[in-house]
């Protein structure tokens, strides 16, 4: 089977526990000086306290 093709690490700013909408923590790594092959951003924009909203056009 080989060496794995992808390493999956979840990363905040700081790191630790972060936040769901559904009230769950999930731990983090900080972020710091990292080299990325793949990166993926996850987001809300429903207009929750801090959460960012597009301005309408």
């Amino acid at each position: 089977m080989g060496r794995p093709e992808y390493k999956l690490t979840l990363l905040s700013e700081r790191g630790g526990p972060v936040a769901t909408s559904l009230g769950y923590a999930i731990q983090t790594a900080p972020l710091g000086r990292r080299a990325f092959d793949t990166l993926m951003v996850a987001g809300d924009n429903s207009g929750s306290a801090g959460s960012w909203r597009a301005p309408r056009t």
